[in-house]
């Protein structure tokens, strides 16, 4: 498959990006910043490279060995994963979110903290088809990337030429069916969702 060069981007703590480019997880919960078009977070792309950023990190937050917890950006940034948004989910306000937290870098304390931020705004699960690029793009970092919002328009569309899926189909499918089950035991309807068998046509 062509991708054509991508000049969006999702900031995201280096742990969960890790997690994401790994194929361990699939799935980020996200609320948004306060500097957010309209003062809301809203998934209004579909697909993203994945911007490392330590902004607001809490290493208390994170699931993960202290040692892969990053403490600085490099100014000069190797981007290596993007990745299509294939569901973005707002949550109920009660959803219950242990279950979830245990597919993803956060613990569930934590995402309670994020889901209890700005209240009359849902918390957004958001699906990813993570892909690789065969060698990293180099891009350095601008102050025009900082500040507490999501989505990032770069200096200049980088190249997706050679990208794989991190996970098969099949993988990936498996993973969203678990998801799935999740979001159905905590009452949320799916009609008109994919399936995972649909996902892994």
């Amino acid at each position: 498959m062509v991708f054509p060069p991508l000049d969006r981007a999702l900031k995201e703590w280096p742990a969960a990006i890790a997690a994401l480019a790994n194929g361990d997880s699939i799935l980020l919960l996200r609320k948004g910043g306060i500097q957010e078009p309209q003062g809301q977070f809203w998934p209004a792309t579909t697909a993203v490279w994945l911007l490392p950023s330590i902004e607001h990190q809490q290493p208390e937050a994170l699931r993960v060995p202290a040692e892969a917890i990053a403490h600085e950006v490099p100014e000069q940034l190797e981007l290596s994963v993007w990745a299509e948004i294939s569901q973005a989910i707002p949550l109920p306000a009660h959803f219950p979110l242990t279950d979830l937290s245990a597919s993803t870098v956060w613990t569930t304390a934590f995402l309670e903290q994020r889901r209890h931020w700005k209240p009359e705004q849902p918390l957004w699960l958001l699906v990813l088809r993570t892909y690789r690029v065969p060698e990293s793009r180099s891009l350095a970092w601008q102050a025009s990337y900082r500040g507490c919002r999501s989505w990032i328009t770069l200096a200049e569309p980088l190249s997706r030429q050679d990208s794989e899926p991190v996970l098969s189909d099949r993988a990936f499918a498996d993973q969203w069916q678990a998801i799935a089950e999740i979001l159905q035991r905590g009452g949320l309807t799916l009609d008109g969702l994919p399936t995972a068998a649909h996902a892994a046509d």
